[in-house]
């Protein structure tokens, strides 16, 4: 300590020097050339910038106030102190100490000064803290003066020295309190307006107590919290800023993401570097103290004399602990501020830059599994994937894998990895450092013991290590396969669940529930075995890494007694105490290697997609849309023909057979004319979405060129500057897709899409879109939200609203695909009369595809026609093909188009009223209903009935009872070890009891807080949630609570275990043992050792083994409830909880469950029973410790209970914050092509930097508190620590080994309480998710009570509608309003009406989705409100507009559940005309052209690029069962995907069947043949047509005409026909195809 004190006393002075030369050397410049002070403005930095009341509100007055009090008198005292000695009125020496401490005080005052005068705000901050570590190091030269004699203080001659000196030392902390407390700068404020974070706002002692925003703790606590109460994250943190700087970086395109991430934190790494070294020697400073302290108890003979040297050791030790304290939670912060959140951030935000540049590939996954039936026919091909590989051929399937990571994702595959490898690899990020503190804790135990017990014994222990390494080695590896074979499984229960959600309302209306239940579930078995084999894996490590240490304990102590004859007591639990270290530390290798593994895993897969192929610029620049002899796919990750050097013989051809397969438009020469309407058209699977998609580059161009205008970037637009006179750029282009693409919010919003507000617009819009009668209809208006999807919106009124979307936008090109597949023939004529032909399209370019072509093509100035195959029939101005005689058929059309006209104009007359009332003018009468209501949160604790549901489901009492059996059991074989190293020691140990307890608690402190189970929860969790919260329990309390102090442990020992400074002897009877234990041979002991530690081992895997089991069980429990409950809803809540939510509860939330939670609770019992083992302890050595100890349990207590009631509603802002980022990247993702199209993207990318940094802002709330709540109760700790040091050196009779063990307590208890807080905390938190379960586990079902009716019904299909009335959802008006009609027995009803006449409300009441308020629906002759649910459903059929499909084949969508043979599907597709049909009935999708002629460009298509297949003809796909299909059914047409759903209709043979405009997206001329399909192979059943293509229903037996929620008309066709006046006449007489509709009736 002497050489300590004399090395402070030169080095503080010369650090105080070195610090004021340069503010002299400024001094003396600013004399000679004064600067010119600027009068500074508003605060700025690259943060924000501050307002005026931030500028007036920041001050530093007070502090510079208590500077220049605590200088004064600091200055005044160290006179005195000079004045004196000189005067030799003291004798101290050497005096020189003195006149050097006040030199230091004269530097300090012109750094005080210098500091003062500065003007700019945050220099004068870091001025401050340079100038507070001389004030700091002023304290100490004060403190060695009073230490360098033993004073008695003795009135009045010798109290001078330490009057002053104490003077001296409260002033400079005085001061140094002041800099320290100086703010850094105002609060800043972002662009809109919101208070930037201000952990760079507040002072040097708010940064490092984190005690910034615990007023936002505090509120918290108070309110259920929102995001607008948090401040905005900085600029090192901001979403686009940290990719910026990101993108910035100036490496090889080759480098790795791996090392990008790692050069673009580097400084942040070495930081974190060098405050590892820093922590591993802060660790040896509490027991350098320590030693010193004790060494003082043991020569301190006069009892009531304290030396002043004991306090300074007393100090140093409560600074020691300071000092370490705040050095490892600086560590935790930082990987956590400056690396993990970032990292995640970065790495999120690049993805969805990257989505938005991404090829929008539609194919089915290449990986797809054969069919069973298939697998039977392709055995011989496949068998001899199953023999068994050599180690070579292992290596080679894994080259291949990482190459396959180049290939497309699933859109699910894209999913996880923005929502779980991102933060896998943050959190690595953030951990990584625990590598290079293991590194040093290593090197140093190893170091002390080679000290402590020779280098023989240590290499005896290290050889043991080395035999056991391999095996550890071997189980980690298989470790890293498990999780990856356990990421794939749940990718695919992702897939699985997802899709279930994305077809749910199919699901239901075919009554499949119990189908997809057992499919998901199944799914989810998958995931739990695999999980379980990974858990057994982890059991195993842990097996070895507590074997290893055991037998390296052993083999160090049995070498030491056999070289040294005996096993002394001070070198046994020193080295047990370092060698249980070890066992920590060594513990962590496994875990760290897993974590690595992982995260690499999961890097690599992120690499993979940011480097997969991007949209390329396929399209060149020009005037006018012009194809040069162009051949097209639909994009493909396929790049060419020739095969890959990575591919086997087998991929090779699947890759050759896909190339082929691929539908293909051939040598194509089109010129589009501007400003005109050009019409596509073709039978169904022609290629005309394809042709629209190549005038937008959504396409792989294989030959030829092809010209569009090239829009303007979006910064040079000016759009908030837009007005009437130049709202139109002509090169700019708006996309309508077939399927409509609408995003969650406002009708309003929806057409604005991100433009500026212009009403008269607006209003035109509505008007030409049919759109503003339909807002009279929404309580809201414009405002009224329309769900995912636009799920609360009808068919037609989609279209509408995207079409609507078009025509606002300020593109002067439109590309519009079949936009009148689902709209009412009259609706349809009046659209293309007032939007396609009216005001808004003049000046526009508009290229539009659709069968409509009677309607569309009259007025049309270009034409396109495609055949089936590919190829193009004609294509030119419509003058010049009817001069060619090539269109008389539309030729007829027109003239049929004449006739209708005046009706027409009447009618639209009549739709048009008020049309401009339909704005959104309710806005001023009440605030908008949300369809989607914000996620909900619970407030305040998790009730105890979530707590209770979860140990139910885990077992129960009987469970948990026996797990609390294990802990207790392990607990006393832990006490057992210590015991037996006491007896093997007890022949030269005086102490036996106080020794034990000493034992005791080393082992309770140190292997407690760092068994390698403690990790297990940490390092197998790979999601979001769980990684974050259980690295908070881990790394704060565990690691650091563990990794430091165990120096001092050793050292406690030595002190302790002195014979000379002990009491009365205790002894602990051993008479009572069957067997003689005394003076046995080294053999016995040791014998006992292993056989008490492994038996101590097996039990504490054995404990997690049980706890583990247990886990599994509740969480397959809690999934099967989950699953059922949400797969039976009712559909309404369905409609308006966003996917991604109910997405969020099957993953991330069952990921944190599956993980920790089960390991949560049997922690928080152990580290109970750890407090109570060391409580124990302490009573057998002195019952008044006990007393400090409940002191330091209340106040750690409280602190906990400031932190969980504040941080649990910071915990669930953060869990709800994830499901917002999903929804929108999910949704981005499906709309990709149409975002493109109007060149959105950086509209959509900062609207996801919104939401990332939402959900970074929250995670660094929840980190801080995490940090200010371990640091607080750390530093309580500390200030224990110094308080029981205090009572030791004060109290007379307290001897060297009461004393040592009274600080070896209070250091091993600090951290006992602290990690079981923080425990309790996390697992309080943790139980969020299970929360978040739980409240969708108890969801309202749909009723399942009902009459069992007979197998047989309906055997008639007769329907009676009687005085129906229905409303969507209690409170609402009614929708059906009284609505009769009767259908009978196999009668074919057609159903039409304008939109919102209730035709799709009737189909929901007739399956029960709606229940009658009113009114009754009869089904031969049984009221289908008393039919169980499930019976009805399945006995009634669908086939909605927009048609469910999932991934898998052709026969995976027909017959789901292997209910049909081969030649039943063949035959429904043949019934469908997707396939040529026995009877040679002419299917259009294989029709050659009929004539050269027509055909010239077809004939043409010879020349073919490399790449593509020699084949001229397209493949039809359904021939093959096992074609695959996409996700959604995304690689076919919407005509094809509702042919295919009409074929499953036609297999399930229903006697009562209601088709939703299931043929809207077909040709007409494919349309008559499946009408004609329909009337052979329903002929027995009663058919439900709703149709807005009139010529469907013209042959039906009746026809419904409903309007406003009433049946207006029924009557069969002719009959309607003959009403004057009638509704059903008026419809057919604007439908643009009044004479042929006249003569399908005149037919019949």
């Amino acid at each position: 300590m002497g050489d300590l004190i004399k090395l402070g006393s030169y080095a503080a002075p010369a650090f105080i020097a070195a610090v004021t030369i340069p503010v002299i050397w400024k001094f003396a410049k600013n004399i000679r050339q004064p600067r010119a002070v600027k009068p500074e403005g508003l605060y700025e930095d690259r943060d924000g910038k501050a307002t005026e009341e931030s500028m007036k509100a920041y001050s530093t007055k007070k502090q510079f106030i208590v500077i220049f009090i605590g200088l004064g008198f600091g200055m005044l005292a160290s006179l005195i102190l000079v004045v004196d000695t000189f005067a030799q009125l003291l004798e101290f020496k050497p005096p020189e100490l003195i006149l050097v401490t006040f030199g230091c005080w004269i530097l300090a005052l012109i750094q005080v000064l210098a500091t003062f005068r500065e003007t700019r705000i945050v220099t004068r901050y870091q001025k401050g803290i340079r100038t507070s570590f001389s004030f700091l190091l002023l304290a100490l030269l004060a403190g060695i003066i009073i230490s360098e004699e033993n004073i008695h203080i003795d009135f009045p001659g010798k109290v001078l020295l330490p009057l002053t000196t104490a003077i001296q030392v409260l002033s400079a902390l005085a001061v140094f309190l002041g800099f320290i407390s100086i703010p850094r700068r105002p609060d800043v404020f972002t662009p809109e307006g919101k208070v930037v974070e201000r952990q760079s706002t507040g002072s040097l002692w708010t940064k490092y107590s984190y005690d910034w925003s615990s007023d936002i703790l505090d509120l918290s606590a108070t309110k259920l919290v929102e995001f607008s109460d948090l401040p905005a994250m900085d600029s090192y943190r901001r979403a686009k800023d940290v990719k910026d700087t990101f993108q910035s970086i100036v490496l090889k395109p080759t480098v790795s993401l791996w090392l990008q991430i790692f050069w673009a934190w580097k400084w942040q790494l070495m930081v974190q570097a060098v405050l590892c070294v820093v922590s591993s020697a802060a660790d040896v400073l509490p027991q350098i103290a320590m030693l010193k302290l004790l060494e003082y108890l043991e020569r301190r003979k006069e009892a009531g004399v304290i030396d002043p040297k004991a306090w300074i050791c007393v100090v140093f030790l409560f600074l020691a602990t300071i000092v370490e304290t705040v050095v490892d939670y600086r560590i935790t912060w930082l990987m956590w501020s400056g690396l993990g959140i970032p990292i995640r951030t970065t790495l999120t935000t690049l993805m969805f830059e990257k989505l938005m540049k991404i090829k929008d590939c539609k194919e089915p996954p290449k990986e797809e599994k054969v069919d069973e039936k298939d697998r039977h026919a392709s055995g011989k091909q496949n068998g001899h994937s199953k023999a068994p590989k050599t180690g070579e051929a292992k290596k080679e399937d894994k080259e291949k894998e990482e190459k396959k990571k180049k290939a497309a994702q699933s859109e699910q595959d894209i999913i996880n990895m923005f929502a779980v490898d991102s933060n896998q690899v943050g959190v690595f990020g953030a951990i990584n450092q625990f590598y290079l503190l293991f590194i040093s804790k290593l090197a140093v135990s190893v170091i002390f013991l080679w000290y402590l017990v020779g280098w023989e014994s240590l290499l005896a222990g290290m050889v043991s290590l080395a035999l056991i390494f391999p095996v550890n080695k071997f189980l980690t590896y298989r470790y890293g396969a498990f999780q990856k074979k356990l990421m794939a499984v749940r990718d695919k229960k992702t897939k699985v669940v997802s899709e279930a959600l994305q077809g749910i309302r199919q699901i239901k209306f075919s009554a499949i529930e119990p189908e997809w239940t057992d499919k998901i579930n199944k799914a989810r078995d998958e995931e739990l075995a695999q999980l379980w084999q990974t858990k057994l894996n982890n059991l195993y490590m842990m097996l070895g890494a507590e074997i290893g240490p055991v037998m390296l304990t052993v083999s160090t102590l049995a070498t030491f007694a056999w070289l040294h004859g005996s096993l002394h007591p001070s070198v046994a639990f020193t080295s047990l105490g370092v060698l249980m270290q070890l066992e920590g530390v060594l513990g962590m290798v496994p875990f760290l290697l897993v974590l690595g593994i992982n995260a690499k895993v999961s890097c690599d897969r992120i690499d993979a997609f940011l480097r997969c192929p991007e949209k390329p610029e396929n399209t060149l620049p020009g005037d006018s849309i012009i194809f040069n002899k162009v051949s097209v796919s639909f994009p493909s990750m396929t790049k060419g023909h020739e095969k890959d050097e990575d591919q086997d013989e087998e991929e090779a051809e699947a890759t050759r057979l896909a190339l082929e397969n691929r539908f293909i438009l051939r040598d194509l020469n089109l010129e589009f004319p501007n400003h005109r309407l050009s019409v596509i058209s073709g039978p169904t699977g022609s290629g005309k979405s394809l042709l629209l998609a190549s005038i937008l580059g959504e396409v792989d161009v294989l030959e030829g060129n092809i010209t569009v205008p090239r829009p303007p970037p979006i910064d040079q637009r000016f759009d908030s500057k837009a007005t009437a006179a130049n709202w139109i750029i002509p090169s700019c282009i708006a996309f309508v897709a077939q399927i409509p693409w609408i995003e969650n919010m406002s009708i309003k919003d929806n057409i604005l899409f991100g433009l500026p507000y212009d009403e008269t617009r607006y209003n035109k819009v509505l008007k030409a879109c049919a759109l503003a009668k339909d807002l009279t209809l929404f309580d809201d208006g414009d405002l009224t939200e329309v769900g995912a999807q636009g799920i609360s919106l009808s068919g037609g009124q989609k279209w509408r609203l995207t079409l609507a979307r078009a025509f606002y936008s300020r593109a002067g090109i439109l590309i519009l695909d079949d936009v009148f597949s689902a709209l009412d023939a009259h609706v349809g004529k009046y659209i293309y009369d007032n939007a396609l032909m009216g005001e808004l399209a003049e000046g526009r370019t508009r290229i539009l595809a659709t069968h409509h072509v009677s309607l569309t093509l009259v007025r049309a100035d270009y034409a396109v026609r495609l055949s089936a195959n590919g190829t193009l029939v004609h294509a030119g101005l419509v003058e010049d093909l009817q001069k060619t005689g090539s269109f008389e058929n539309i030729l007829k059309a027109v003239e049929e188009e004449d006739s209708g006209e005046n009706q027409a104009e009447d009618e639209d007359k009549a739709t048009t009223d008020g049309e401009t009332n339909g704005t959104a003018k309710k806005d001023d009468k009440h605030t908008p209903k949300k369809l989607v209501e914000d996620e909900g949160r619970e407030t305040g604790g998790v009730k105890r009935s979530v707590y209770m549901t979860y140990l139910k489901a885990t077992g129960g009492v009987p469970f948990w009872s026996f797990v609390l059996v294990f802990y207790v059991i392990a607990q006393g074989l832990t006490l057992g070890r210590s015991w037996w190293i006491k007896i093997w020691t007890s022949s030269t140990e005086q102490t036996p009891g106080l020794a034990f307890a000493q034992s005791y608690g080393l082992q309770t402190h140190l292997i407690g807080a760092v068994k390698p189970s403690h990790l297990n929860a940490s390092f197998t969790s790979t999601s979001a949630a769980g990684s974050y919260a259980d690295l908070a329990s881990w790394a704060v309390s565990s690691t650091f609570s563990t990794l430091t102090g165990y120096i001092g442990s050793s050292s406690i020992s030595i002190a302790i275990l002195n014979p000379k400074s002990t009491s009365a002897p205790q002894t602990v009877s051993t008479s009572a043992l069957p067997i003689e234990i005394s003076n046995r041979s080294l053999g016995f002991y040791l014998l006992g050792y292993v056989i008490i530690s492994m038996v101590s081992t097996l039990i504490d895997v054995g404990r997690y083994y049980v706890v583990f089991r247990g886990s599994l069980r509740a969480s397959r429990k809690v999934f099967q409830e989950l699953t059922y409950r949400v797969l039976r809803t009712p559909l309404r809540w369905l409609d308006t909880v966003p996917t991604g939510r109910i997405l969020n509860r099957f993953t991330a939330d069952f990921q944190a469950v599956d993980s920790q939670l089960s390991s949560n609770f049997a922690q928080v019992a152990a580290s109970f029973l750890a407090i109570f083992g060391i409580l124990v302890s302490a009573f057998i050595v002195s019952p008044y410790i006990i007393i400090l100890a409940l002191v330091i349990l209340g106040l750690c207590g409280r602190v906990g209970l400031r932190y969980i009631r504040g941080a649990r509603s910071i915990k669930r802002l953060e869990s709800i914050q994830k499901s917002p980022m999903i929804s929108h990247f999910t949704a981005s993702l499906q709309g990709l092509s149409t975002i493109r199209a109007f060149a959105n993207q950086e509209i959509f990318e900062k609207r996801m930097n919104d939401l990332i940094n939402s959900y970074a802002t929250a995670t660094w709330h929840n980190w801080l508190f995490n940090n200010w709540v371990g640091y607080n109760m750390a530093l309580i700790g500390s200030i224990f620590s110094g308080v029981v040091a205090a009572f030791v050196v004060s109290t007379p009779h307290v001897g060297a080994s009461l004393g040592g063990f009274a600080l070896a307590f209070a250091l091993s208890y600090r951290r006992a309480v602290n990690q079981t807080l923080r425990l309790v905390a996390a697992t309080e938190l943790d139980m969020n998710a299970a929360e978040r379960i739980f409240e969708y586990s108890a969801l309202d079902i749909e009723t399942e009570k009902g009459v069992d009716v007979r197998a047989s019904w309906p055997e008639k299909g007769e329907l009676i509608v009687k005085d129906l009335e229905v409303e969507y959802a209690e409170g609402l008006p009614s929708i059906l309003k009284g609505l009769c009609f009767h259908a009978e027995m196999n009668q074919r009803v057609g159903i039409v009406g304008r939109t919102g006449a209730g035709k799709s409300t009737l189909s929901l009441a007739l399956f029960r989705f709606l229940e009658a308020r009113k009114g009754s629906i009869t089904i031969d002759g049984i009221n289908i409100s008393s039919v169980k649910l499930h019976d009805l459903r399945t006995r009634l059929a669908i086939i909605p507009q927009d048609p469910v499909l999932f991934s898998g084949t052709i026969r995976s969508n027909l017959d789901p559940f292997d209910q049909f043979s081969d030649f039943q599907l063949h035959e429904a597709l043949q019934r469908v005309h997707l396939v040529p049909s026995a009877d040679n009935t002419p299917v259009p999708e294989l029709l050659i052209p009929e004539s050269s002629t027509e055909a010239e460009g077809a004939s043409s298509a010879t020349s073919l690029t490399a790449a593509e297949p020699a084949a001229k003809e397209n493949i039809n796909i359904f021939l093959s069962l096992s074609s695959p299909i996409s996700s959604a059914g995304a690689n076919l047409s919407q005509g094809q995907k509702q042919l295919l759903c009409l074929a499953r209709a036609i297999l399930s043979r229903p006697k009562l069947l209601l088709l939703d405009e299931a043929t809207s997206a077909v040709d007409k001329k494919t349309d008559t043949l499946i009408q004609r399909s329909i009337r052979e192979e329903f002929a027995n059943t009663t058919l439900l047509v709703v149709a807005h293509r009139l010529s469907t229903v013209m042959d039906f037996d009746r026809i419904l005409v409903m309007r406003d929620g009433v049946a207006a008309e029924f009557g069969s066709p002719r009959e309607l026909l003959g009403i004057k006046d009638g509704v059903f006449k008026g419809m057919v007489a604007q439908s643009g195809e009044k004479a042929e509709l006249e003569r399908m009736v005149e037919r019949q």
